[in-house]
């Protein structure tokens, strides 16, 4: 067994026009940017990331869950083109967090 390779790639590989969210929103879930490093650009930057994997994998718009008190998210999020939709959802959990949505079209 000590002499098997690893797999390199998928047993199938996807065919170039494979698009997973074609005519449909995609999510980011998670965006975290230290506190040190935070207003140099970085959290833009990743959210550009999103968006293009987005738009390749055919999605028509980004929707995102951002914590009411992560304001300096929320600014970030309305610089780049984002807008709260009016959606609220609850999380239910030790810190009673309550998120807001926001969404972009592509």
């Amino acid at each position: 067994m000590a002499n098997e390779r690893p797999p390199t790639g998928p047993p199938h590989p996807l065919p170039k026009d494979y698009k997973p969210h074609a005519g449909e929103p995609s999510e980011l879930k998670n965006l975290y940017v230290a506190a040190a490093a935070r207003r140099h650009g970085i959290g833009g930057w990743l959210v550009g990331m999103v968006e293009e994997a987005a738009r390749s994998a055919g999605a028509t718009s980004i929707v995102l869950w951002s914590d009411t008190r992560f304001l300096d998210a929320h600014r970030l999020y309305g610089r780049l083109g984002y807008a709260r939709t009016g959606g609220t959802r609850e999380l239910h959990d030790l810190s009673n967090t309550v998120e807001y949505e926001f969404t972009r079209s592509l």
